[in-house]
Order: structure tokens, then sequence, then C-alpha cells
């Protein structure tokens, strides 16, 4: 068991979320193809005596490996908006991508095209630099944990992390029919040019990610922006990123 899962058991306890028995928290880790995975742990928490805890994990992943739940996701019809063009490759078009499986909507660039989809859902963009550009969602259930308190231990991880920088809150929100729109917690995060655990620049040819964070419907939201560190370096995707980014929102799950 990690830090990391270390740390948000702990929080659970110390907020006052669970005293004993099970919990069940998320966090998000790297995935070597460039997608993030959530970490889900369970964890039972016992109190043997006065002053002492004791947290026993198990742990499962939900990435790229868990293709499941793949009915009622649907992408958007004719309808397109406006998306930035950011290079001679983009034609700065997009269409709306509802999942109410999920409880997800995103605008989706028309150059990206839907490769898998359910519990972790992907779009393949164009090669850039020798390398595929991409956008990721991975919906993690974590029943009954409530979302600040995943907000929170996520967010002080990424920020420790010399991984990572510009690890900044964004506002994003739930939208129901007939409601005002409710904001999540969420936070965005990007790879620094280095590469992990060492001072080295990366390779051009390198993954480079970005990284969008929202907790709500009881679940973590793992939403990832990847292409080739030259890609990045060159400025042809940061615009086109950004507005996917804007465009995210959470909706009513539909069973």
């Amino acid at each position: 068991m990690n830090s990391a899962k270390l740390a948000i058991a702990l929080l659970a306890v110390s907020t006052g979320l669970v005293s004993t028995g099970l919990t069940t928290a998320a966090i998000a880790e790297p995935m070597s193809d460039g997608t993030e995975a959530a970490i889900v742990a369970q964890f039972t928490i016992n109190t043997p005596g006065p002053g002492s805890v004791r947290i026993d994990a198990e742990e499962r992943s939900t990435g790229n490996s868990d293709r499941e739940d793949t009915d009622t996701t649907q992408a958007g019809g004719d309808d397109s908006t406006s998306v930035a063009a950011n290079s001679a490759v983009f034609s700065g078009q997009s269409s709306p991508y509802l999942d109410d499986y999920n409880g997800f909507a995103l605008d989706i660039p028309s150059e990206f095209s839907l490769g898998d989809n359910g519990q972790t859902s992907d779009w393949q963009g164009p090669i850039l630099d020798g390398s595929g550009t991409l956008i990721y969602v991975n919906a993690a259930p974590i029943p009954g944990v409530p979302a600040q308190t995943l907000y929170d231990a996520n967010f002080q991880q990424y920020q420790q992390d010399r991984f990572y920088t510009d690890v900044e809150p964004v506002e994003i929100y739930f939208e129901a029919e007939g409601q005002q729109p409710v904001r999540v917690p969420a936070f965005r995060a990007k790879e620094v040019d280095n590469q992990r655990g060492s001072r080295d620049s990366k390779l051009p040819d390198d993954i480079h990610r970005w990284h969008l964070f929202v907790f709500g419907n009881d679940r973590t939201y793992t939403f990832g922006f990847t292409g080739a560190f030259q890609t990045f370096q060159d400025n042809d995707v940061q615009a086109l990123y950004n507005d996917v980014i804007s465009s995210v929102r959470l909706v009513p799950i539909v069973e």
C-alpha cells in the first residue's frame, strides 16, 4: 500500500468520515500507455485500542484494462460547436458527447474518433510528431465518500508531487434539466517537462499529459489529454485541450 493511499485512508479517519469498519477511496495513478488509472482502495479501519488505528487495504484498479459498461453511451449527432483551431490539423469544430450511464458530458473535436467506451472511454486524434493525440475519461465509482474529501486528498497529493505543475482548481458544474448548475470539486494538473524522478528533459517523442480530476455522482472522474512532448512544445494542442476542458460537465446518471 503506497503512501498516497495511506494518506487518503488516514484522512477519512481524521475528518470523522469513518471511525471503524469499511470505507472506499480512490487516487489516480499514471499507466504506461498514457492514460490514468483510478486506483480504488477499500479500507477496513479498526480501532483495536485507545490511540491506535489499523488499516487493512485491498486495491483494485479501473483503467484501460476495465473496458466494460459499454451500453447506453452515446455521441452527439450533427450538432457541432466551435473549438479553437490550434494547428493546420484541426478544423475548429467539435460535437457534444453525452454519457448518462457514467454521468458526464463534453465536446469532442471532430478530428478525434471514439475508440473504447464504458467506464473508461477514449478518443483517438491525429498523429502529431510521430505520436497519437488522445483524450480519455475514466469514471471510477467511489460510493459513500464525500466528493470534497476525495478532492482534498487528491489535490494535496498532486501539489506535493514534483512531477506535476499548475495544480489548480477548475470550475466544473453538475447540470440537470430544470435546475440551476451546481459547482462540483475539480482541479487540473500538468506534467512537468522533465522525466519522472529525473532532472533530464523529456524526449521529443515521450508522452506528455494534462489531467482534469472531477468529483461527483459518487465517482472520481479522471480526464486525460495526451500527445508527444514535442507537440506540446510546439503549442499545437494546448488551446484545443483547454477548450475541451471548458466543455466538461457532470450530468445525472440514468440507470
